[in-house]
């Protein structure tokens, strides 16, 4: 199909698409758009892997007639005349809908739903969520072209007590909403499904930092813009997320945290009070008043899926994502959540003194460093790499457990990959 038209969510991860096949125009939303907003382009073809889900259905009526007047009425538009019984009755004129296929979306702000008529296919049962449904095939389309019959078929879920007695060639009509993602990463194999679950979690993280990276820290009165983009996490209520800096003269960098959302108090470290969440922080403090305020992640629901525990390591990690003051950019990281970052710091232009390393760095298969999450029961394993021009390239493994409805991480596992430390100081 081709791409028509994105309409993209407030949340900047889900989507609508408007696409076409040949004449026929339709839409679906997204279910990959999270990780694969690049490749959603206009005017771009592709192959999409689509499914309905019904919200209603029930049997269609196999025919329709129009009987005395209004059969003299049709037929005397179409140029034809009625024939007649033994009585001299009109016969009815009867229209067999047992083919019929209609797909009407009623609403320009929500095209991915639409009523619908179709004969069904093959019926299998099966279960989500402790729910019995019906899959089958319905057609959302079908035109007589010049080039033959097109056709736009689609895998139907609904619920079993929708239509229990449903068979295959029934016509059933209702209300279903089209959701479709990119078909490339089952053509391409398991290998490449694997390979494409990496891109998935770094495109994720790539498009946080490039978030991060638009925001002005010079004056903000929170940083819950933050949560636009980790949609996944969700704050006590009646909390927001902020930020302060941290630091002494020779260094500073940003440090998250919570506090309520209608904190008026601020926080004096002068006063010798210890800091409470109805307090908010307005000047940059010590790190060691710093390690006194309680961890902000403690504040938050984590689904434990993978792309949970990703945006909770995003979350986790802000600082990397905030500004740095003199001696702290010693710490400054180029993450690897995209291949191109680390090609682009040893691309042939670059004439630095990290040049020295290049071969060995780009002899790595980057895409394996990308980052990923390991799940097995409630303990997961996060990895990642980056870059810092006082350490190498690095891969790190963290450890994390569910711990409630939050997370909790253990303590981060560094390896070395290629050793390298810069001539430049601050």
């Amino acid at each position: 199909m081709k791409i028509d038209k994105v309409m993209e969510w407030d949340d900047q991860v889900e989507a609508t698409i408007c696409c076409s096949v040949g004449e026929i125009k339709f839409a679906f939303f997204a279910v990959d758009y999270y990780c694969n907003k690049r490749k959603y382009v206009v005017g771009q073809s592709m192959t999409i892997d689509l499914a309905a889900l019904a919200m209603r259905v029930q049997e269609a009526s196999h025919s329709f007639s129009f009987e005395g007047q209004q059969a003299i009425d049709w037929l005397a538009k179409s140029g034809r005349t009625p024939d007649y019984d033994e009585n001299g009755n009109v016969l009815p004129v009867t229209f067999n809908l047992e083919k019929l296929v209609a797909f009407l979306n009623h609403d320009s702000k929500c095209p991915d739903e639409a009523e619908f008529q179709s004969p069904v296919g093959t019926i299998e049962k099966t279960s989500v969520l402790g729910v019995d449904f019906f899959k089958t095939m319905i057609m959302i389309a079908r035109r007589d072209t010049e080039e033959g019959d097109l056709d736009v078929s689609v895998p139907l879920y609904f619920r079993q007590d929708f239509f229990p007695n449903v068979k295959e060639g029934d016509p059933v009509s209702g209300w279903l909403w089209v959701t479709g993602s990119i078909t490339e990463q089952h053509e391409q194999g398991q290998d490449n499904a694997e390979e494409e679950e990496y891109n998935c979690l770094g495109k994720m993280a790539a498009d946080f930092e490039y978030s991060m990276d638009e925001f002005d820290f010079k004056c903000f009165d929170d940083i819950m813009f933050v949560l636009d983009k980790l949609s996944l996490l969700k704050i006590r209520k009646g909390y927001k997320l902020d930020a302060f800096k941290k630091g002494n003269s020779t260094g500073s960098r940003f440090q998250a945290y919570c506090c309520k959302e209608n904190s008026a108090i601020q926080y004096d470290p002068s006063e010798g009070k210890p800091y409470d969440d109805s307090m908010y922080i307005h000047n940059t403090i010590s790190y060691e008043e710093a390690d006194a305020v309680p961890d902000y992640m403690t504040y938050f629901q984590v689904p434990f899926t993978k792309e949970g525990i990703m945006q909770a390591w995003l979350l986790r990690s802000l600082t990397d994502f905030m500004p740095l003051g003199w001696h702290s950019c010693y710490g400054s990281k180029v993450f690897v959540f995209e291949t191109g970052r680390i090609e682009h710091l040893f691309s042939p232009e670059n004439t630095n003194d990290r040049m020295k390393v290049s071969e060995q760095v780009l002899a790595f298969d980057l895409e394996r460093l990308l980052p990923n999450v390991i799940i097995s029961d409630n303990h997961a394993t996060i990895e990642y790499a980056y870059w810092n021009d006082w350490t190498g390239l690095v891969k790190m493994k963290v450890d994390v457990e569910k711990n409630g409805d939050g997370v909790q991480f253990g303590e981060p596992q560094e390896e070395v990959l290629v050793a390298y430390k810069s001539p430049i100081r601050f």
